[in-house]
């Protein structure tokens, strides 16, 4: 039988990896006060316990209490008698006697309950760092090494007991501040502002934890519209030094193919001619304004092809400690794959695989508290249609996307499918799903040849030319 342990020994304890002292402490001092258990449950699991007679004392305890008895010692001792391990691994009623015992007040459960929790953390980071170590010695690539071994570390945290439930007065603080918020705004956009009042008026801005998917086929102009959506926000002035931050996964085009494409967008000079440095010397000058101008904004870019959702979601914890990300986007997510980067497991269906993508999105966008834009490609099952606009069933097809958006937009331009129309320039973004709002389509213009979208009149989406 262990010794009986003082208060001194218990909280000397707190510097090793185990400490059975605190494990009695604990069980005595629910022994001595079995109401308390509801106290703790918030800070213990079973496996904290590394005594195998500790763990099936606090297992009984639980059981106990989920049916709504109170785990006193003479409950205790018959429901490890009808478990089976009254006598092992518990060593019978005597030990629970030593327990209450050792254990002369319950004014200390929760500290000795916080120590229990803290070893078990520990012993966890420890286990860790012996995974990380082997790590090292394998032929993984690095950014790999790096992405298991925060997910190791993230994978503790995760395994906490559960948090509180949040007292309703203290959400009412923050919603009632976030009003007042917008009151005082005059009624200004509460989110992010994209750039597109009609578009903002609609949605109130991007808003945080929120999963946006632009939809779209082929060749719509979805990365340039969310290119100029992540322009505009990185470019809007929160404050008198800064704009907002905007981290952007780019899967198909590389950082410097993008950077040209943002550089035709905020210069106004044609891509092509800008790629082969066909202007003047005139306009030369305003490229090198727009570089300058570029230069000053937040814009992160990471163009790892092929990239894990595992990978991305660790660059993009590292950056939001670093900088406090407000805008994500992701070009796009049908690149992604769900397992190591690089690398497409085929043990699952594409169907399914993107289910998890989308799902890792949704999660990341709640995790930072930041909007996340995911560009996301649609399936040629709109072209069967005499009307080619897309729709929510097109998404349907394409594991849980729809599902798990907050925000559904589709970009659709006419002159795609008929080259003579009148309509050439006039793209137009339908918001089909809005869970927190209304619907509705947003007229724009696009600019082919310099990939910009820029605001346009407020119209009647049936004036317009149908396919």
């Amino acid at each position: 039988m262990l010794e009986i342990p003082s208060q001194a020994d218990v909280e000397a304890s707190a510097q090793n990896l185990f400490s059975p002292q605190a494990e009695q402490a604990v069980l005595g001092a629910l022994l001595l006060r079995p109401a308390a258990l509801i106290d703790v449950s918030a800070l213990l699991r079973d496996r904290y316990f590394t005594v195998e007679a500790h763990r099936a004392i606090f297992n009984a305890m639980q059981a106990l209490s989920d049916q709504g008895l109170e785990p006193d010692p003479v409950a205790l001792a018959n429901r490890l008698r009808e478990e089976g391990s009254l006598e092992e691994p518990v060593g019978g009623t005597a030990y629970l006697q030593y327990l209450i015992e050792s254990c002369p007040t319950s004014v200390n459960l929760l500290t000795y309950a916080r120590i229990v929790e803290r070893k078990a953390l520990l012993r966890q980071l420890n286990q860790a760092s012996l995974d990380i170590q082997d790590l090292i010695t394998t032929e993984k690539d690095v950014e790999d090494i790096i992405s298991d071994a925060e997910k190791a570390i993230y994978n503790i945290g995760q395994s906490r007991a559960d948090q509180d439930l949040t007292d309703i007065r203290d959400i009412m603080r923050d919603v009632v501040r976030d009003l007042e918020k917008a009151y005082l705004d005059e009624g200004n956009t509460p989110g992010l502002p994209t750039g597109f009042q009609q578009l903002d008026d609609l949605l109130g801005g991007f808003n945080k934890s929120d999963l946006i998917v632009l939809a779209g086929r082929p060749g719509m102009g979805k990365s340039s519209l969310g290119l100029t959506i992540a322009l505009n926000v990185a470019q809007h002035v929160r404050t008198p030094l800064q704009g907002f931050k905007v981290a952007i996964f780019s899967l198909e085009m590389s950082a410097s193919q993008l950077v040209q494409r943002l550089l035709a967008i905020e210069s106004g000079t044609d891509l092509q001619n800008l790629r082969v440095g066909r202007f003047g010397e005139d306009h030369w000058a305003t490229v090198r304004q727009a570089g300058t101008q570029l230069g000053k904004i937040r814009i992160f870019i990471d163009d790892t092809p092929g990239a894990s959702v595992t990978s991305v979601r660790s660059k993009a914890l590292r950056l939001h400690a670093r900088e406090n990300i407000d805008l994500i986007m992701i070009d796009y997510l049908q690149l992604m794959t769900a397992g190591e980067s690089g690398q497409n497991p085929r043990q699952q269906n594409r169907q399914q695989e993107i289910t998890v993508i989308s799902g890792a999105m949704k999660n990341l966008a709640r995790e930072l508290n930041v909007p996340v834009m995911a560009l996301s490609q649609l399936s040629r099952g709109v072209e069967a249609r005499q009307d080619k606009r897309p729709m929510l069933q097109d998404l349907r097809e394409s594991g849980s996307i729809e599902q798990d958006a907050d925000v559904v937009m589709f970009l659709y331009r006419e002159k795609y499918y008929d080259p003579e129309t009148i309509h050439d320039k006039v793209a137009e973004l339908n918001v089909a799903k809005h869970r927190n709002g209304a619907t509705g389509t947003v007229r724009m213009a696009f600019e082919e040849t310099l990939t910009q979208f820029k605001s346009a009149p407020v119209y009647d989406p049936a004036s317009m030319g149908q396919t």
